[in-house]
């Protein structure tokens, strides 16, 4: 391939510029990007991008874990035109051809693994009990003995659970303290 836009069209806009929208619509074709010294490069095609950087099914899930960059809850993250996005969710627009609507949740229980048959529609809830069920949590009851459940379970946009009623009377203890 030469290092001439020309031959691949007007989609790059002004200034060369690639957008994420335009690589996830053509995941099959190489991408061009400018250099900081204006040179022309090409990078992978995005599906070539992201074969190389699933490892070979292992353990007895058979799970197919992410080698590239993590977050730091180890989910797999993939940097597109200056977006830094989840692997499972760019994985499930390819295979789908649109975003995923709610969160996804793993059968497997393993944030690297981008298996896409391990991944199941769900709601942050759904994972929370999906969790329990499994034993992956700290139980089910809080440190006081209050169960985690109902009305008194709450989950922190982080994945925290908090025992609502110890949260009340942390809160009240501290307005008493006031």
């Amino acid at each position: 391939m030469g290092d001439d836009l020309r031959a691949v069209g007007p989609a790059f806009g002004p200034g060369l510029r690639v957008t994420a929208e335009w690589i996830l619509a053509h995941p099959d074709e190489p991408t061009p990007w400018v250099s900081g010294g204006g040179l022309v490069r090409w990078r992978p095609a995005l599906r070539e991008r992201i074969r190389s950087l699933i490892g070979d099914p292992e353990g007895s899930h058979g799970c197919q874990l992410w080698q590239g960059n993590r977050d730091s809850q180890g989910y797999g993250r993939l940097g597109i035109a200056g977006r830094t996005l989840k692997v499972t969710r760019i994985l499930y627009f390819l295979e789908r051809g649109e975003w995923p609507p709610v969160m996804r949740h793993y059968v497997c229980d393993n944030p690297p693994c981008v298996r896409f048959d391990h991944l199941l529609p769900g709601t942050h809830a759904d994972n929370a009990a999906d969790k329990r069920g499994k034993h992956l949590t700290r139980g089910t009851h809080c440190p006081v003995g209050h169960e985690y459940a109902g009305d008194n379970l709450y989950v922190t946009p982080g994945g925290w659970w908090q025992c609502r009623r110890c949260k009340a009377d942390a809160v009240a203890r501290w307005r008493a303290r006031q």
